[in-house]
Parts: C-alpha cells; sequence; structure tokens
C-alpha cells in the first residue's frame, strides 16, 4: 500500500503487488527503450504509412498524441484521467490543450520524474495532478470526477461521468493472439517480449478481445481503428533486434 492518501477520500490508493512488472521498469532495458529510445514517452509513434524504419521518433510521438486527444473529442476543460501516465508527457501535452489531467503511475520514480516535468513544463497550479496509483484498483478515485484487464475497464466505466469517453492505443499482435505455429519464431519471440516486460495483456491485444472487454463493463458505442503499417514493421523491428 502507498502512504499517499487520495484527494478527498481519506484512503490510500490499493496497488497490487507485481514484481515482475517492479523489475522491468528499474532494468537498464526500460532505461534504453522508454529514456533514450522513446525520448521519456512510454508510448510508440503513430505512422500514416507502412514504414520499416520508425526513426527518429519524436514527430510520431506527437503525431499519437494529436490521434488521443482527437479520439476524446473533448472540449477544452474537460477533466481527464491519464492512467499509466510514465513521465508524464501525454499528460502535460493535453493540459497544454486546456485540459485538466489526474495523471496516475504504479511506478515510484514515474512518479517522482512526472512531477518534475509538470513543474518544469510551468503549466498553471493544479492544472496536472500526480499520484501514484493503481490503474487496477481505482476504487479511491470518485465517480464522475484495475493483473485484470476487466477490472481496469470497469473501473474506468465507474469513474467515468454520463456521456464520457475512453481512448487508448494498443499494438495489434495477430502473431501472438490464440493458437499460432510452433515453428512461428517471430511469433515466439514476441511472447518472450510479452512475458518479459510485464504485459500480459500484450498478447490478447485484438480488435474483438478491446471490444468485447470494453462492452462487458458498460462502454457503448465502441469504435475499433487499425491504422495502416503501424503492426508489421514494429514486429520485424523487434525480431530484427532480438536476433542482434
Amino acid at each position: 500500500m502507498t502512504s499517499t492518501e487520495a484527494a478527498g477520500t481519506g484512503k490510500a490508493p490499493a496497488i497490487r503487488a507485481n514484481p515482475a512488472l517492479q523489475t522491468y521498469y528499474e532494468s537498464q532495458e526500460s532505461y534504453l527503450v522508454y529514456e533514450v529510445v522513446l525520448r521519456g514517452s512510454h508510448h510508440f509513434g503513430f505512422y500514416e504509412k507502412d514504414t520499416y524504419w520508425p526513426f527518429p521518433v519524436g514527430r510520431s510521438l506527437e503525431r499519437m498524441e494529436a490521434k488521443l486527444l482527437s479520439a476524446l473529442a473533448l472540449p477544452s476543460g474537460s477533466q481527464i484521467l491519464d492512467a499509466g501516465c510514465g513521465f508524464g508527457p501525454v499528460a502535460i501535452s493535453m493540459a497544454k490543450k486546456g485540459m485538466r489531467v489526474t495523471a496516475i503511475d504504479i511506478i515510484d520514480h514515474h512518479v517522482t520524474k512526472a512531477r518534475r516535468n509538470v513543474e518544469k513544463a510551468g503549466l498553471p497550479k493544479g492544472q496536472v495532478t500526480v499520484e501514484k496509483m493503481d490503474y487496477q484498483h481505482l476504487e479511491s478515485i470518485a465517480s464522475e470526477s484495475h493483473d485484470d484487464a476487466k477490472a481496469a475497464a470497469t473501473g474506468f466505466f465507474r469513474i467515468l461521468k454520463p456521456g464520457g469517453r475512453i481512448a487508448f492505443f494498443e499494438a495489434q499482435r495477430s502473431r501472438t493472439s490464440g493458437d499460432y505455429d510452433e515453428g512461428d519464431e517471430l511469433a515466439g519471440h514476441l511472447k518472450l517480449v510479452n512475458e518479459y516486460t510485464a504485459m500480459p495483456t500484450n498478447e490478447l491485444s485484438r480488435e474483438d478481445y478491446f471490444k468485447d472487454l470494453l462492452e462487458d463493463a458498460g462502454f457503448v458505442d465502441v469504435e475499433f481503428t487499425l491504422p495502416p503499417g503501424t503492426r508489421e514493421p514494429r514486429e520485424h523491428w523487434s525480431y530484427s533486434a532480438l536476433k542482434a
């Protein structure tokens, strides 16, 4: 449990024990990916067309953040929950567009650095609030203001006000979803990546999985879009890196 009390509740938010997740985000590999390659971001970029060489990543990261905000389609001044905020770049980007953001993360050094980055951004006090919290345990967040994706989706639905929106971007993992040919070396490597990075949902990441997940939680009008060129390049680049 964290000693930080959620605002207005008097209760410390629940934090699940996940040693694999903690270990990964404290590793040198994590530092290399998120600090060096992705320049402090914890999300991938958006590419309008197919490419086998995603570098440099700066503009693609900005395009992904713009796509996220566009998908939410919210007016300036809206309250947003950035669940799994990392070092805070998305929260800061949205705040600069006039949004009020509650940013949460389960990793201590993510929370510390996100707070530092928010301060450096020079945003008005209170426009971005960063807290240590587990998005699979959102009980400490009041309604309208969870290693279990179903709990997370249910929690998101509970805290959204009527007519609220949820938007997220995930990789399309068709090669590691369900049954696959044991001789498929790339699929085998990608499964190892999913296990090492403590991201079990990645293996399930496909259109019908997320649609069913959200609808079971109560969401309606669920839309899924797979832009061209966003899956195969990542798979082949990951494979090349693993083979190197």
